[in-house]
């Protein structure tokens, strides 16, 4: 199973998800089981590594975003994906285009699909709000959600 977390530039919302996710996941004994990513739907920080008030969010919750570089997402992470995580509306509707076939957009979800009454919630930009503390926060609400989902599909 492989979750690729997606977010505009891939140096914020999206490696904070990642990082935080593979920690869900590990603790949960399932990484040999569940893959995780991000991805970026702009070209605009291609090569970045995270930006340091995620690093530094991540780091108060001893979590690390060490080797992660921006990169944008592509059609094979559409094949190889079986979810796709967006942060934003936006980035919903950018990744949808992205996708080689309508099949693969299917994959495409906001990361709050799955969580009770606030499905259509979204993790706002701390690029611009400057709240890195609220994205993680945000994340550490829809997250839990996804690993229970997932671990009734692997096992």
């Amino acid at each position: 199973m492989k979750v690729i977390f997606v977010c505009l530039g891939n140096i914020c919302r999206s490696p904070m998800a990642e990082a935080m996710f593979k920690d869900l996941v590990s603790s949960a004994e399932l990484s040999s089981q569940i893959q995780v990513d991000s991805a970026a739907t702009s070209t605009y920080e291609l090569g970045s590594p995270p930006d340091r008030r995620t690093v530094n969010e991540l780091a108060k919750h001893g979590l690390s975003a060490t080797n992660m570089i921006a990169r944008q997402l592509n059609a094979t992470d559409f094949l190889e994906a079986d979810y796709i995580l967006v942060m934003d509306e936006n980035n919903l509707r950018d990744a949808k285009r992205m996708a080689p076939d309508k099949n693969s957009a299917t994959k495409v979800k906001l990361v709050y699909s799955l969580t009770p009454g606030k499905e259509d919630h979204v993790v706002a930009d701390p690029w611009y709000t400057g709240d890195f503390a609220k994205t993680y926060a945000d994340l550490s609400e829809a997250l839990p959600f996804w690993l229970e989902y997932l671990k009734k599909r692997i096992k």
